[in-house]
């Protein structure tokens, strides 16, 4: 079972169309029905081995999106789940709790790219199940070694890391909801805009209050061009947890300004708001840029910021830097979800010329709306 299981992330199905790919489509089929089969006993529904499977199931989908119009990541979420729930029942605390926080990033960033629903961050956070940030520090079974220094930062930097993470959920169910409200032609245009306000003022207050809390993170003390120099100063760990703080919480405000109903690029911005979008797209292509100049190509979680910073600039160098920085992560990646992502920002771009072309303004493109409109099961994780 876990050789079927490990065939299921065959590589040469993510990486090729040869007959590799119809052998693995086929094992893939194969696992839940060997699953099913394998089960003696009522507590084997709920085994390390159906939770594994079921969470290896879904890291297919999100690396095989290229290959697959439909996709089945958010039943293998409501699977695991499912699971989750009748091994804390069980067990109390859960052993694999790391398969827990991977799949709410998973569905965070489905959230954000309008491919998923938020049920299973929802659920987990409702029922309280999101594991303690500094949790991991003490699981052994994890494998992970810090340096005393790198021990005594990271509990904070876990806690901040996930008070963003939560932030970044909550943004991205109130721009689902507000898309949802502006398609629903049964509410009148001054509901659904009072709705909005509030919501929207909610979130900003939520993104002010969080970089006023933790500036020591999010400021730069010194320019773009130097700031990684300090930060590479730092262990391992906390090294790569300041740089996703620095660059997600960027990607959020850019997310905030750009991306969270139909039709906000059409909006008057004023003039400080286009300053700070530009500059957060500034500074994630440039401090992005030094650290794949580094070969740290390990830092998957830079592929959404890249993404959102290359969608939102107006600076054609830097766009070209973030699709060039994309392009390079796709060269380490597991599956196509980082080639689909960077495909997708080349439509986006393309449409983009073409409209300033037209018009003068590239304003009426909206990414979200191009990836519905392309029916791809795309999932912005870097994998």
């Amino acid at each position: 079972m876990i050789m079927m299981k490990i065939c299921v992330l065959d590589y040469q199905f993510l990486r090729s169309k040869s007959r590799a790919n119809i052998i693995t489509r086929e094992r893939y089929h194969r696992v839940i029905p060997a699953l099913q089969q394998a089960a003696q006993k009522p507590e084997d529904a709920y085994s390390e081995g159906a939770l594994l499977t079921h969470y290896l199931l879904l890291l297919f989908e999100v690396a095989a999106t290229e290959h697959r119009k439909s996709n089945m990541w958010e039943h293998h979420s409501a699977q695991i789940l499912r699971i989750l729930q009748l091994r804390k029942q069980s067990l109390g605390e859960e052993p694999c709790d790391f398969i827990t926080l991977w799949v709410t990033y998973i569905d965070m960033y489905a959230l954000l790219t309008t491919t998923g629903t938020g049920s299973f961050s929802k659920a987990i956070i409702e029922l309280n199940m999101l594991p303690a940030p500094e949790k991991f520090l003490g699981n052994n079974e994890l494998n992970m070694v810090f340096l005393p220094e790198a021990f005594r930062q990271m509990p904070l930097l876990l806690r901040i890391t996930r008070e963003l993470t939560l932030i970044a959920l909550e943004m991205a169910h109130v721009g689902r909801k507000l898309r949802g409200k502006a398609r629903d032609l049964s509410r009148s245009i001054i509901e659904v805009d009072l709705h909005q306000c509030k919501s929207m003022r909610d979130i900003q207050t939520l993104l002010v209050n969080f970089r006023v809390a933790w500036p020591s993170f999010l400021e730069m003390s010194t320019p773009e061009e130097h700031c990684l120099d300090e930060l590479v100063k730092l262990p391992g760990g906390p090294f790569t947890c300041r740089i996703h703080i620095h660059m997600f919480y960027r990607a959020c405000v850019i997310y905030y300004h750009t991306s969270m109903y139909h039709g906000q690029l059409l909006m008057p911005a004023a003039a400080e708001v286009e300053e700070e979008i530009a500059s957060c797209a500034r500074e994630i292509t440039l401090i992005a840029k030094k650290i794949l100049d580094r070969k740290r190509f390990k830092f998957r979680f830079l592929v959404f910021p890249l993404f959102i910073a290359g969608m939102a600039s107006k600076v054609k160098e830097e766009k070209q830097i973030a699709l060039d920085l994309i392009r390079n992560l796709e060269e380490t990646s597991f599956g196509s979800n980082t080639t689909t992502t960077r495909k997708l920002l080349e439509t986006i771009y393309a449409k983009q010329e073409a409209a300033i072309a037209q018009t003068g303004t590239d304003l009426g493109v909206s990414w979200i709306e191009e990836l519905e409109s392309s029916l791809e099961p795309l999932i912005i994780f870097g994998l």
